[in-house]
């Protein structure tokens, strides 16, 4: 009925579900929206938990090609990523599925591809991955404004390994922090009404701090 979606998951990840606008609740949506409602919304909950594990093998792919290896090494990580389950904060199926933190995992995966694609725009300028890169930013980010330490990593990571390969093919180091910066504003521009929000109702809330 156009209401927001306060009524799906009223807490995800330590966070009130109003932190997630456009998070891992819309996708749940979407994926029963374009079935026209034949699976309700548990049904499309566990369709979207199913995708969010399997995307990381694209990801593999996308950057096993970027290093000219071949499918293989993708499928090898995909098989481990499938197999070891992992503690609760590895982002694998431990918290993804017994924890239930899909929105921390969800937030992951983006960042994993918007690592994929940065480096790919860094390395040859396609706009296309520019594009990709910002929507898997803003993506990580409205799943879990957490995120944005993982995506920070990211930019530091993938600009580092341009600067260490200045002196061979790489596109230097003013470019590719022009590149990485670029990415990191459209990204940001992306996920401004959430992080708005936050700044503007964050004394509403209150947060319990792990140590």
């Amino acid at each position: 009925d156009g209401e927001l979606l306060r009524w799906i998951g009223h807490h995800q990840g330590g966070y009130p579900v109003e932190f997630y606008p456009l998070g891992v609740a819309w996708l749940e949506v979407g994926v029963w929206a374009l079935t026209f409602g034949l699976f309700s919304i548990p049904q499309a909950h566990t369709i979207v938990i199913v995708l969010i594990f399997l995307a990381p093998g694209l990801a593999f792919l996308l950057l096993a090609r970027q290093d000219g290896w071949g499918g293989g090494v993708a499928i090898l990580a995909l098989a481990l990523h499938v197999v070891v389950p992992g503690d609760w904060w590895h982002g694998g199926y431990t918290e993804l599925v017994q924890w239930g933190l899909v929105t921390n995992v969800g937030g992951a995966v983006a960042a994993l591809f918007c690592l994929a694609l940065l480096a790919r725009y860094v390395e040859a300028g396609a706009g296309v991955a520019a594009a990709g890169a910002a929507l898997a930013a803003a993506g990580a980010v409205y799943a879990n404004p957490r995120s944005m330490i993982a995506l920070a990593a990211v930019g530091a990571g993938v600009w580092l390994t341009a600067a260490l390969r200045s002196g061979d093919d790489g596109p230097g180091v003013r470019i590719a922090a022009v590149r990485v910066a670029l990415v990191g504003v459209l990204g940001g521009l992306l996920s401004a009404p959430e992080l708005l929000s936050l700044v503007r109702f964050g004394d509403l809330y209150q947060f319990v701090r792990y140590e």
